[in-house]
């Protein structure tokens, strides 16, 4: 991303001087300087939470175009890096393109380095080393009369190494993870606005994948048993995978005094997992080997909708009052088949004890909840604004969580919540 980010800077500053001599005006920004980097002792948080690269240092470059004159396919080209890491930042470029009344895009790419290493931190369990990026494509078509027609892609993936605690045999271990995760977007939709008139549609399709496994290597206990353990070559197959269409209409009216806008969307999201674990321990003061071996495979509906109902009236130049209501459903139906099998080694490599427990889970959520939102705002003076609202909520929840046709957790409740 550094490369990136430089060649950037110098395509940047290589057009700038082109464009001034062919009819562009023009605008650049850089923020540049150096990073110095004083250090005593043990600089663990710096390191993992900020950036401490030292030397030469680009944070920021801004270039925009717009054309002197008519005819150009765009009224307007600007370019955004972010060249430096900053605590919750990230490194990242956008590229906007503007033709009035015609169209505009976007892309955007940012890179996020999620950096983490402190053995004094839970004996370096939770250390991570993980690179998360997030790509963007908007656009919009605008050249219809009263039409805007929109279309957009998102990836967001996150992945390299981790390190989650686990307990087993007594004592602590950092299960080593090789992050695989990737989520996907991609929509399409259409707006109508006319005579006060606002109409919209949109169509998506939402993929998450998790195609996640151990790092296959040796990770000893932390030394809480009372024998030496350590994991050896854990081995995860996994397969968890997710797809969920979401559909969005809108409707609404502005008139001078008052305006009413709608909006209904419904999610309907299905996940599917089939995963194999295997966990190998080796206990070293006596030779022996035990293996935990997990396999599970089930399927989740995630039904989800929502409305909204939207009113605003202005009686009087200083005073507007509003409603508001909001509807929303959610439920979700999972069925697991799990299997765990553990099997005693001994001190050979034939199994002297294998035990096995097959269950069945099933998970069924349901939370539809209604809410009331009322407020009028008073404007007395230019500086003063005084606002008075009254919310309330009424919501159904049940939960229940069965195993092998046993009721675990059965939660079946009214709720109620007033705001003022």
């Amino acid at each position: 991303m550094r490369k990136v980010g430089l060649f950037a800077l110098l395509i940047g500053l290589a057009i700038f001087p082109m464009a001034q001599a062919t009819g562009y005006e023009t605008e650049l920004d850089v923020t540049a300087g150096y990073n110095f980097l004083f250090s005593e002792g043990e600089d663990g948080y710096y390191r993992n939470h900020d950036d401490v690269s030292e030397g030469v240092l680009v944070d920021r470059l801004r270039y925009a175009m717009v054309p002197r004159a008519e005819g150009h396919w765009f009224d307007k080209l600007s370019v955004d890096f972010t060249l430096a890491n900053r605590t919750d930042g990230a490194k990242g470029v956008e590229f906007n393109f503007l033709k009035h009344g015609t169209y505009s895009a976007r892309i955007k790419y940012a890179y996020f380095y999620d950096y983490f290493n402190d053995p004094y931190y839970n004996y370096g369990n939770n250390d991570r080393n993980i690179a998360r990026d997030n790509l963007l494509l908007d656009f919009q078509w605008k050249s219809l009369r009263d039409f805007i027609f929109s279309a957009g892609y998102q990836q967001i993936r996150a992945r390299n190494d981790l390190a989650f605690s686990t307990y087993y045999w007594g004592d602590q271990f950092g299960v080593p993870v090789l992050k695989d995760n990737s989520h996907r977007l991609v929509k399409a939709g259409v707006a109508f606005d006319r005579s006060g008139w606002h109409l919209g549609f949109e169509q998506g399709w939402q993929f998450i994948d998790d195609r996640s496994d151990y790092d296959q290597k040796t990770v000893p206990g932390d030394g809480f048993s009372s024998r030496p353990v350590a994991l050896v070559n854990p081995d995860r197959q996994a397969g968890v995978s997710t797809t969920t269409p979401i559909t969005t209409a809108t409707a609404g009216f502005d008139a001078d005094t008052w305006s009413a806008d709608f909006r209904y969307s419904y999610h309907n999201g299905s996940t599917d997992i089939e995963v194999i674990d295997l966990k190998t321990f080796y206990f070293t003061s006596v030779n022996s080997r035990n293996d935990i071996l997990i396999k599970a495979a089930g399927k989740t509906e995630l039904p989800e909708q929502l409305a909204e109902l939207q009113l605003a009236w202005e009686p009087l130049e200083q005073l507007e009052l509003a409603y508001r209501l909001d509807w929303r459903s959610l439920e979700s139906n999972s069925g697991l088949d799990l299997e765990n099998t553990l099997q005693l080694y001994g001190n050979s490599d034939e199994v002297v004890l294998e035990s096995t427990l097959a269950t069945t889970e099933i998970f069924d959520y349901r939370n539809e909840s209604l809410t009331h939102d009322l407020s009028a705002t008073v404007r007395p003076g230019r500086d003063l604004v005084l606002t008075v609202a009254y919310i309330r909520t009424d919501g159904d929840l049940e939960n229940r969580y069965s195993v092998d046709g046993e009721t675990i957790t059965a939660i079946a409740e009214d709720y109620r919540r007033d705001t003022i």
